[in-house]
């Protein structure tokens, strides 16, 4: 049985370093002569970090419920710390500054997000269940199914598993989608296929990240229809966008968000969307399935807080989410950053996140 839940202060350095230096010694799966941290041109609209939402006038609902307690409080009754594993300016954290000014009216406190980098999530999470008490005033930003592929890895010796976690809700389901520029020859799902089948080199494709939700799809793609693809790894979307704009790279694998700036430009091609159907933010970009390929594949981004919080901060904590999702400026400021609104409530989120633990365990032959 792997430990879970709270770690005890002395072995939490020990085991950031040894999570940090096994970030480190992950291999890219082939083209390490492409793979690269860093960027390599300018990634331009499309990659540029989006910029953090003005707070919006929102009104209190006039039939809130009774509030929330903990410990005899009313909560909230201080100010809420939300911890993003990942870095500062990327798609998970503008997801979640662009709600939470519509949430605040509701709760009444602000939020103070704190970042905490590296490993996939795994620096940030194990930090964040040791700190955090199951009150309610500790929450992660969750990024599925990255965050499932990292624990049920048997050599990253993860401390927590999905018990770990009680799902608040669910904010954004992002497709998967494949990324050219817009003067590639390839103009569509089967010309790409038919150069990985035909060609005399490998085509180059980049994602951005070691098994995140990207790499999975294109994973799944390659073992679908017998294809085998030259792959880069890069640390996150706008670096991968960089190299694809530069020409180190002949295609990537990222999500709406990342292609939307170059997309409206005219400096990228989506060649398909790995979604049931057509997303009104690319009406033009047809599916994967419209193209004879049976793949759905997207990464979706929630808050969690650690297991042990009591129901009743939960229900508030989903309930404040729920009616910001509603909010027809939120969705409109959503749609302007690219990010595809998905609310889920607590249950279904955890049903989903459930079932994904269960699909990235059998995609990577993890045990569960």
């Amino acid at each position: 049985m792997r430990a879970r839940g709270r770690i005890r202060l002395p072995l939490l350095p020990a085991i950031l370093s040894l999570i940090a230096l096994a970030a480190l010694a992950l291999p890219a799966l082939g083209c390490s002569s492409f793979a690269s941290t860093g960027s390599a041109g300018t990634p331009r609209a499309a990659g540029a970090s989006p910029a953090s939402p003005a707070g919006p006038s929102v009104s209190p609902s006039p039939s809130t419920p009774q509030p929330a307690s903990v410990a005899g409080h009313a909560y909230p009754d201080r100010p809420i710390t939300l911890v993003i594993s990942w870095s500062a300016g990327g798609t998970l954290d503008a997801a979640a500054r662009t709600i939470y000014p519509f949430m605040e009216p509701e709760l009444g406190q602000p939020l103070q997000v704190v970042y905490k980098p590296g490993a996939s999530g795994q620096v940030g999470l194990t930090e964040f269940l040791h700190n955090a008490r199951p009150d309610g005033y500790m929450l992660a930003a969750y990024l599925s199914p990255t965050i499932e592929a990292g624990y049920l890895d048997p050599e990253r010796q993860a401390v927590y598993t999905l018990a770990s976690f009680a799902p608040i809700a669910a904010q954004v389901v992002d497709p998967n989608v494949y990324i050219v520029r817009a003067d590639s020859p390839f103009r569509d799902m089967a010309e790409l296929i038919r150069a990985a089948r035909d060609e005399d080199r490998p085509v180059v494709s980049g994602v951005g990240g070691l098994m995140g939700d990207d790499h999975m799809s294109l994973m799944r793609l390659q073992k679908l229809l017998g294809v085998e693809f030259c792959v880069s790894h890069f640390d996150g979307g706008a670096p991968t966008i960089a190299a694809l704009y530069g020409g180190h790279i002949e295609f990537m694998v990222g999500n709406i968000g990342d292609a939307m700036g170059g997309y409206r430009a005219g400096e990228l091609r989506v060649l398909g969307l790995a979604a049931e159907e057509r997303s009104p933010m690319m009406p033009d970009v047809p599916t994967l399935r419209e193209q004879g390929i049976d793949l759905t594949s997207a990464v979706v981004r929630g808050w969690v807080a650690p297991t042990g919080t009591p129901e009743e901060v939960l229900d508030t904590l989903e309930r404040a989410m729920r009616r910001a999702d509603a909010i027809p400026s939120y969705r409109e400021r959503m749609a302007e950053l690219g990010q595809p609104v998905g609310f889920m409530g607590r249950m279904e989120y955890a049903r989903h996140l459930e079932s994904e633990e269960a699909r990235v365990a059998a995609l990577l032959q993890y045990p569960r």
